[in-house]
């Protein structure tokens, strides 16, 4: 009993890290090849999922934790 409860817990946890927001394969993206606005805002989700980032601070729509202030942010010029 005591294997298979360890067993679902690793399968539970495999599971959960290959949906997270952000997958390593995005995050190996070159610099150059970032035109996302979850990569180009002001403000974006410390796990950088898809769709999120703001010029305002505030919450991630998908994975709910505090936006960070992006430190390579550069207000676009006019």
């Amino acid at each position: 009993m005591m294997k298979r409860l360890v067993l679902f817990l690793l399968i539970s946890l495999s599971t959960a890290s290959f949906f997270s927001c952000s997958s390593s394969s995005s995050q190996q993206t070159a610099e150059s090849e970032i035109v996302d606005k979850e990569h180009n805002s002001k403000y974006i989700c410390p796990m950088y999922c898809e769709g999120s980032g703001s010029q305002k601070p505030g919450d991630c729509p998908v994975c709910h934790m505090h936006y960070v202030e992006n430190k390579d942010y550069q207000a676009p010029k006019e």
